[in-house]
């Protein structure tokens, strides 16, 4: 997406937004402020990664800049919202709180899309002795409250008490925290979801698996993408790195990572040693 074409995008639906709760949009310099959110921090994105890693970030960037083109919108928005009313109408508040939402995901995009270009680039990590069972039962302890408020069941099975392995502490939290948080996400509500957790030989074999609750009509490869989700009509949050982000981590650790797809079961395949 080029610069003009972008502005054009923001323009448009900035105007369409505004008109539904009867704002002014010639009031403000909207564009002044288009151009110097594009200009100051989508670019400067783009500019970093050719110096940095050019083919990982310049795609990474790209991505980005097109994909949070209509969420940052609910930053602008806000602000000219909160600073120019005082007493807001109803519908008017609905829309405050719901671009509010949007710039929170935009901080969490850009945070996810972040770690995954460095952990892309080939950037060192510290890699320590850790106990594989010990950090997932933590992750299972740690979610506990989102587990019983998915109205889901988790049924963990592992025939070892320890299971010794080599990574880095935090990336392998953020890994089983992604899988066992997408598969709450994207489960068909009221099922169980089967973790299965043991030692093959010197391998910590970590698999979890669900039934989607909407029909799989992706390949593994696809589901592995950048900004590609379980639920193409986007019936949920997420912004479709988690999985990306997860295999990432742990091939940093040294470890494999693989989705398996039977029908609508959705299995993850998690190699670490």
């Amino acid at each position: 997406t080029s610069l003009p074409d972008a502005i054009e995008q923001l323009q448009k639906f900035l105007t369409d937004v505004l008109s539904k709760i009867n704002f002014n949009i010639t009031d403000y310099d909207i564009n002044t402020q288009i151009n110097n959110f594009i200009t100051k921090v989508l670019l400067p994105i783009s500019t970093t990664a050719a110096s940095v890693v050019s083919d990982v970030l310049i795609n990474v960037a790209s991505v980005v800049v097109n994909y949070v083109v209509n969420i940052f919108l609910g930053i602008v928005i806000s602000i000219y919202l909160l600073l120019s009313k005082e007493e807001l109408p109803a519908v008017a508040s609905d829309y405050v709180k719901i671009l509010i939402d949007k710039s929170d995901r935009l901080k969490s995009i850009v945070s996810d899309v972040f770690d995954l270009a460095k952990a892309a680039s080939g950037e060192e990590i510290e890699m320590e002795s850790l106990d594989g069972m010990i950090l997932v039962n933590q992750v299972l302890s740690d979610m506990d409250d989102a587990i019983k408020a998915s109205g889901r069941e988790i049924k963990l099975k592992a025939d070892i008490e320890t299971a010794p392995i080599t990574g880095n502490g935090q990336k392998l939290y953020r890994v089983f925290q992604n899988v066992i948080g997408n598969a709450l996400k994207y489960s068909m509500p009221g099922t169980r979801i089967y973790v299965n957790a043991n030692m093959y030989g010197n391998d910590f074999v970590f698999t979890i698996k669900n039934v989607s609750e909407f029909e799989i009509d992706f390949t593994e490869e696809e589901i592995l993408s950048r900004f590609v989700r379980g639920d193409k009509a986007r019936h949920s949050e997420g912004n479709g790195l988690g999985l990306s982000i997860a295999k990432s981590f742990t091939e940093q650790c040294g470890g494999s990572f693989a989705v398996s797809l039977d029908d609508d079961m959705f299995k993850v395949i998690i190699r670490l040693r």
